[in-house]
């Protein structure tokens, strides 16, 4: 979506300044859109104006409606909105001018000053301050999947007050401490409940977000430690302490920030004793929550001829590829990978097999009796698919091309 709109944004600029600078184009329609800049210059001064004559008023209204918050921050608002219109209004007279005469160069060097004020939000830090991992990231040991309570969407608790910082980076690298991702992710940090931004999850994981921030502890616990959760960050507030064990505390931005161990994570594959069946993701999601060890009964979607006592072994993990020694009487291998239709597990000869969400979210494979070899990985046949489709867009747009008039 931002890629095509940004193209868009960038071809519909530079039709319109084409047709600003049209040499056919009329004196009088040059003098109209001159005249319009104009106005929107008028009305960017007017409103720099009323911004310092009612100040009073403005403050308060960012105060009680839009949620400023302080004083100080009401202020640096005001600030800024009276300073973006001044700047507004120099532009847009700029380009009536330049419209007027027909400028070209510089229309396009008040569209890059305008652009000089996205500055900020580039912010700089030097890199030594982010070279070495944060000291927490060494007491998290082999095991480095973690959950951050303050980052979790829906929220787990209530918002804890933060002290104010003086610059973006000085934020950050109290963030930093507290293991968030854009760092500790380097030094292989998971976050397996992290916030999805970007709707990249499935249906089941939503639902299983939005229904661990109204569980209480116990159950949060529970479904961590079947998601392989080895650790929590929050915060060291006794109402708010999780029931874990407290392997250390630092002053942060949320004025005390614990980090818990929490125990028995599950391993990244393992054989349950029995299986249960759920008819639906909702009853999936309950009869998960009220299990009293998840790591010894897996629900699963649907039935399967299930032998308790399989032996799994981790032969190899990337990112996406998994290498697995199974030895069984046949049933339903648990793997802790989120379940897609376009995850895909094969014997050594190449055999697909048959996989299904367990336990709500997780990766169910269904595995023949005996010693196998297995390999779970993301299917090719949708790039292979993508990738034929594209090359004969590409033949076409040649064809058409070559032949255009």
């Amino acid at each position: 979506l931002l890629l095509w709109t940004t193209v868009a944004a960038a071809l519909l600029a530079g039709w319109g300044l084409d047709a600003l600078l049209a040499p056919a184009r009329s004196l009088e329609r040059r003098a109209r859109a001159a005249r319009g800049l104009a106005v929107g210059a008028g009305c960017a001064a007017a409103l720099a104006t009323l911004l310092v004559t009612f100040r009073a008023s403005v403050r308060r209204f960012l105060l009680e409606q839009l949620d400023a918050g302080y004083d100080w921050v009401a202020a640096t608002q005001q600030t800024q909105w009276f300073l973006g219109f001044c700047l507004a209004a120099l532009l847009l007279a700029g380009a009536a001018w330049a419209a007027r005469r027909q400028n070209g160069v510089a229309l396009v060097l008040l569209a890059a000053l305008a652009l000089a004020q996205l500055a900020p939000m580039v912010a700089t830090d030097e890199l030594a301050a982010l070279a070495s991992p944060a000291p927490w990231v060494a007491r998290l040991g082999e095991s480095r999947s973690i959950v951050l309570v303050e980052n979790t969407f829906p929220p787990w608790s209530p918002e804890v007050t933060m002290r104010g910082v003086e610059t973006v980076v000085e934020g950050w690298r109290e963030m930093r401490l507290d293991l968030e991702p854009a760092t500790a992710a380097l030094y292989g940090v998971t976050y397996p409940v992290a916030p999805d931004l970007d709707g990249i999850y499935s249906p089941l994981h939503a639902l299983l977000l939005q229904n661990l921030a109204a569980f209480d502890w116990p159950a949060r616990i529970r479904w961590l430690r079947l998601l392989g959760v080895s650790w929590l960050v929050g915060s060291g507030e006794s109402e708010t302490a999780p029931p874990l064990e407290k392997v250390a505390e630092e002053s942060r931005l949320r004025w005390r920030s614990g980090l818990y161990r929490i125990p028995d994570p599950a391993p990244t594959v393992f054989w349950p004793r029995e299986v249960l069946v759920a008819a639906s993701p909702i009853a999936a999601l309950g009869r998960t929550t009220a299990l009293p060890d998840p790591l010894t009964i897996a629900v699963a979607s649907r039935a399967v001829d299930h032998h308790p006592g399989g032996r799994v072994e981790l032969l190899a993990a990337e990112d996406d590829r998994l290498r697995l020694g199974v030895e069984s009487d046949g049933g339903l291998l648990v793997v802790q990978r989120a379940y897609f239709p376009l995850i895909e597990a094969r014997l050594e000869d190449g055999r697909l097999l048959a996989t299904q969400p367990v336990d709500l979210v997780l990766l169910g494979v269904e595995v023949p009796a005996g010693r196998h070899e297995i390999r779970i990985g993301t299917s090719q046949r949708p790039e292979a698919i993508a990738g034929a489709l594209s090359l004969l867009v590409l033949v076409a747009a040649a064809l058409f091309g070559w032949r255009w008039p």
